[in-house]
């Protein structure tokens, strides 16, 4: 067999088991994946990719099992592997006649774990950019034209990173379009590339698990004769309600109604004590005394209640840095609180503080960065990877560091957050940070194996013990498998593109998928003026609008002049109007994308100047 076809559900599918690529009708409209092409990365290859087209036996048949029609094929006798390996990869083409979805499923027999990273299907291919636009999650969200005249070269991301919050993308030809989504993504991710001028090229990556393909991983492809960004992220939306993974505010809400005070809050975001290791990346050799200090609990609790006498009835303080050594030290040994700036007695008083003013009290925590100054620090608990080295870094401030096997975190956390209860320290909530935003960690130490998926249930135990314990749950930025477990998450800004190129000035246009799809499952603050950490927003533009145009919470600092209090009063207004309300429109009014316009499900609509920083609202 070569190319054989099927057809149902308005589709017609076809299928070539010499190129491995897959050829898909729907109306006018048709859709081909790239053929295969260097799609495999084998250990016994030293990394080196072979093509899956190089199997030397291809065995291919008709699938058909009542709910799905199309054709399996399987792969085997790779070349150059040796006589004491062998491999067998599985290709399925399907579709799915309920929906009419396009499923591609690769499976593996593997003796040994041999798979490291594969690609495939390939890339559905646009021979022209004229008419291309891709939607793609790349932090809030971008839409790229296909004749965009930047190059981004070719980038390896990988899902549930702040590269790619959601599993999924969307790409448009003229009207037509398509939807790609991961359905088992804690391996898995995607490969970019954009080339200056297009057209723009993205397909899955499939990483193994400890080494090993060890279990199907699939695509689910939606084609659609007329879509926009807007309906694409609808149909996704769609899609983590069927499975479960939506949880809205309401339902969070319902069931721990301190949250409901989150709703027409801004976050004040406050630090206590800093301690620069000399081995840090951010350590000053100038001004050596600038590497430490700290601001007393009591100085704090003062601050707020001026706050509080001028007007700002309700806030979600944040409080960094108030551990042993002040922020990114020690962890997960943070314990006493920082003694110089009040110690137990000073942490008690000012949360006490913030509950007699009406203020909502969480802390900033860490559980994966491990530092070799924590008192209980042993490298036999720390990440191994597969060559049995501990990788290390010194980036953050409390310096030499590995990573903590995430198998360890939830007793860490049950440990010092019980202890916090012991002392009669009652917070509200808890910031494990860096739980959404990195990757998922793999560990092959033999004592303390993990995977990726085995990684992702360990973060959401933590979140869950801070959800016992606390109530309010929140980590740094939003990805997907952390929708039901978390309430809040530090921002969600647009694209960074420094992360790619080494120049952040130019970038494709963003826009808010991610808010489109989980607006009413998240609160998300946003920065409401500029500051130092205010990275992630269009170069030039409002950060107040964006604010106003996401019906975000937004940020208050400490000792704000009257200018931000009364900017934060309105964004405040407006957050109470449409936190718990989904997202339902987004457009852009002008050729110059600076005018736009969000709609919500009560009716609220929000159109902003981004440019002028100018919003209006109507009811």
């Amino acid at each position: 067999m070569s190319e054989s076809s099927v057809e149902a559900a308005g589709l017609h599918l076809a299928w070539n088991d010499r190129d491995l690529a897959w050829t898909v009708r729907k109306g006018h409209s048709t859709w081909q994946t790239a053929p295969s092409s260097d799609d495999l990365v084998l250990p016994a290859r030293k990394d080196s990719a072979l093509s899956l087209k190089s199997a030397g036996t291809v065995k291919t048949d008709r699938f058909s099992n009542g709910a799905v029609v199309g054709f399996v094929s399987r792969l085997s006798d790779f070349p150059d592997l040796g006589a004491q390996n062998r491999l067998s990869v599985f290709l399925t083409v399907v579709i799915e006649t309920a929906t009419g979805d396009v499923i591609a499923s690769v499976s593996a027999e593997e003796t040994p774990a041999l798979i490291r990273t594969l690609w495939w299907p390939g890339p559905v291919v646009f021979d022209s950019p004229d008419g291309q636009e891709t939607v793609f999650p790349l932090m809030q969200g971008v839409l790229i034209p296909g004749g965009w005249p930047h190059d981004i070269g070719v980038q390896e991301l990988l899902a549930n990173h702040r590269l790619m919050y959601m599993p999924w993308w969307g790409q448009k030809r003229g009207s037509a379009g398509y939807t790609a989504i991961i359905e088992h993504e804690a391996d898995a991710g995607c490969r970019l590339s954009h080339p200056a001028g297009g057209p723009t090229a993205v397909g899955p990556r499939w990483d193994g698990s400890l080494g090993s393909l060890s279990y199907p991983r699939s695509m689910r492809y939606t084609f659609f004769e007329t879509c926009n960004y807007v309906s694409m992220a609808k149909h996704y939306r769609a899609h983590v309600k069927r499975t479960g993974r939506f949880v809205s505010l309401r339902e969070k809400i319902t069931a721990r109604p301190k949250l409901s005070r989150l709703i027409g809050s801004p976050v004040v975001h406050i630090g206590i004590a800093h301690n620069t290791h000399p081995e840090s990346k951010w350590y000053n050799h100038e001004d050596v005394e600038s590497n430490r200090g700290h601001i007393p609990f009591s100085t704090r609790a003062k601050q707020l209640k001026a706050l509080k006498a001028r007007g700002v009835e309700k806030a979600c303080v944040h409080l960094d840095g108030w551990g042993v050594n002040g922020y990114d030290n020690d962890h997960p040994d943070y314990l006493p609180p920082h003694e110089a700036a009040g110690g137990w007695d000073g942490l008690r008083d000012l949360t006490d503080t913030c509950h007699e003013l009406g203020y909502l009290m969480t802390l900033h925590d860490q559980y994966r960065d491990y530092y070799r100054s924590a008192p209980s620090f042993d490298e036999d608990n720390a990440i191994h990877d597969e060559n049995g080295d501990i990788p290390e870094k010194a980036l953050w401030a409390g310096g030499p560091q590995s990573l903590l096997c995430a198998r360890f975190a939830p007793s860490y956390v049950l440990r010092n957050h019980l202890e916090l209860k012991k002392q009669g320290i009652d917070v509200d909530g808890t910031y494990l940070d860096v739980f959404a935003v990195v990757p998922a960690d793999e560990c092959y130490h033999p004592r303390h194996p993990m995977t990726r998926r085995e990684c992702f249930a360990e973060r959401a135990r933590c979140f869950e013990i801070i959800r016992d314990l606390e109530g309010i749950v929140s980590s740094e930025e939003p990805v997907d498998y952390a929708i039901p477990h978390l309430d809040l998450v530090h921002y969600a800004p647009y694209v960074i593109m420094e992360l790619f190129v080494d120049r952040d000035d130019v970038a494709p246009p963003a826009i808010p998928l991610w808010n489109l799809v989980y607006h009413d499952a998240l609160f998300i603050p946003w920065i409401a003026a500029p500051c130092e950490w205010a990275d992630g927003m269009p170069d030039g533009e409002s950060h107040a609008a964006h604010a106003a145009l996401h019906g975000g919470m937004p940020y208050l600092d400490i000792e704000p002049d009257d200018a931000e209090i009364e900017r934060v009063r309105e964004l405040t207004e407006l957050h109470s109007l449409v936190a718990l309300e989904e997202m339902t429109e987004h457009e852009f009014l002008n050729d110059k994308q600076t005018l736009q316009r969000a709609v919500y499900s009560n009716g609220v609509s929000v159109t902003a100047d981004v440019s002028t920083g100018a919003w209006e609202i109507k009811r």
